[in-house]
């Protein structure tokens, strides 16, 4: 069993500070988070997508080049085809089209990998690979752009160019169909791609100067909205948070009122009860010491009632609270003041190991004290009065059963409504400010089933205040 929060039963809500665990409830404000996170987030995401988008057209941009590159060579060959006086030689062809600009080399492929002739004489081609071969099938040119080949490996030595030696150099390589030999065949060229490479150059440099030109009007525009809209959401935020405070000072005052109301309540039948002791003095001596007992009793439960709704205002008006356990409730309950001699009989099961917070634990005493006063009077002296608790994690269940004749059904109708009660004296508030309290504290009462064998109730809380009960 945890340790109780409580001392004596007549000042239930005098905190213990060993006991009690402190836990100040306050109504959290939900803020935005930094303009400059949002800032940085928008402005990365922004430029992720426009880098991307980007890098797609300068992939269609050098496509498109190349492209150029392959049908300019094909026009070249079909105009060297068309000319009588190659007679539709190959070779004849092959050389016509190698004198064209920039062609350092070309090669004529037959139904084989390996090329048939080369020029010049010492290039060594590589292999037509059988997927650019089926790709021929299916387009006019495939162009390559090669941005470091080794010429010693193309041509067997490093090629001057302007009197200088280059062991590496930039290649275009054009393939296109051609029928050679006994079948269709290819011929390549390869040209010179110091140029082609410049143009690639120039233009992912356009790329870059506008992709950044635009991230930064983006960024300019970005920002603008973002301080405006910070701007609104300081102003609506300070607006919510006066609402905010006139909406609990609004619940805290109709706690009060729900809480007064159930303190005039518990405050009739004492009263009531009292004055009729001391109505009726009794001679003998032991008659009257019991008159005397029962009015000190009647005195005593309702100080008690007094302490427990003015401990829980206090509560309400500073917001502070600690946990409370099911085993802490079941003590509670079992030392609750007693309104006449002798021990009323409670039979208390306890389930589960979550808490909950003071003010919620003290709406629930309240409310279960109303429940079993009534199932002791509806039950008579003697009879036991059953109480279930099950502490569950979100919600705590509290069940009152009793034993009596039950609720007659045209009284269960109005059970709930104020002005109604089958009590000799009673006035009609305690189930109806019960039902109240219930519904303050976020949860609600309701009557589970009643008849011959007896009546249950269940009372129904929230284990933690939500957002719109924190203050109540």
């Amino acid at each position: 069993m945890g340790a109780h929060p409580w001392r004596h039963p007549q000042q239930l809500l005098h905190r213990s500070p060993m006991d009690a665990r402190p836990r100040t409830h306050v109504v959290k404000s939900h803020r935005p988070p930094p303009a400059g996170l949002v800032f940085a987030l928008a402005f990365g995401l922004l430029a992720v997508m426009t880098s991307a988008l980007a890098l797609l057209l300068r992939g269609q941009l050098h496509e498109a080049i190349l492209a150029a590159e392959g049908e300019a060579m094909l026009a070249l060959v079909n105009q060297a085809r068309a000319d009588p006086f190659h007679e539709g030689d190959p070779v004849s062809i092959l050389l016509e089209a190698s004198g064209r600009p920039g062609i350092v080399g070309a090669g004529l492929y037959a139904k084989g990998p390996h090329p048939l002739e080369s020029l010049p004489v010492t290039l060594l081609l590589p292999p037509l690979a059988p997927a650019d071969r089926a790709a021929l099938e299916q387009r006019p040119f495939l162009v390559r752009f090669i941005r470091r080949a080794d010429a010693a490996d193309l041509f067997g030595f490093p090629l001057r160019i302007e009197a200088e030696s280059h062991p590496f150099l930039p290649l275009v390589e054009i393939t296109l169909p051609f029928t050679a030999g006994e079948g269709p065949g290819a011929i390549r060229f390869l040209s010179e791609g110091w140029s082609m490479r410049e143009r690639l150059h120039r233009l992912d440099r356009s790329l870059v100067l506008l992709v950044g030109s635009l991230l930064l009007a983006a960024g300019l525009l970005l920002a603008g909205l973002l301080h405006w809209s910070y701007s609104r959401l300081r102003k609506s935020h300070g607006l919510l948070e006066q609402s905010s405070r006139e909406l609990s000072e609004a619940s805290r005052n109709a706690a009060i009122g729900s809480l007064t109301a159930h303190l005039l309540h518990g405050i009739k039948s004492p009263v009531h009860g009292l004055l009729a002791s001391l109505e009726n003095p009794a001679h003998d001596s032991t008659e009257t010491r019991e008159l005397l007992r029962l009015a000190r009793q009647g005195a005593q439960r309702l100080e008690a009632m007094v302490n427990r709704t003015l401990g829980i205002l206090q509560d309400v008006h500073h917001g502070l609270g600690f946990e409370w356990t099911a085993e802490d409730f079941g003590e509670t309950l079992r030392r609750l003041p007693l309104p006449e001699s002798g021990s009323l009989p409670l039979r208390i099961q306890i389930s589960g190991t979550s808490t909950i917070d003071n003010l919620r634990a003290n709406h629930a005493l309240l409310i279960l004290e109303t429940l079993i006063e009534n199932a002791r009077e509806a039950a008579g002296p003697g009879t036991e009065i059953g109480l279930r608790i099950n502490a569950l994690a979100e919600h705590w269940h509290f069940t009152v059963r009793d034993h009596g004749p039950g609720i007659e059904p045209q009284v269960r109708e109005r059970l709930f409504q104020p002005g109604h009660s089958t009590k000799p004296h009673g006035a009609g508030l305690g189930l109806s400010i019960a039902r109240q309290l219930a519904r303050q504290a976020g949860g609600d009462l309701r009557l589970i089933n009643s008849g011959p064998a007896g009546t249950t109730f269940r009372l129904v809380l929230p284990a933690q205040p939500s957002p719109s009960n924190a203050s109540a």
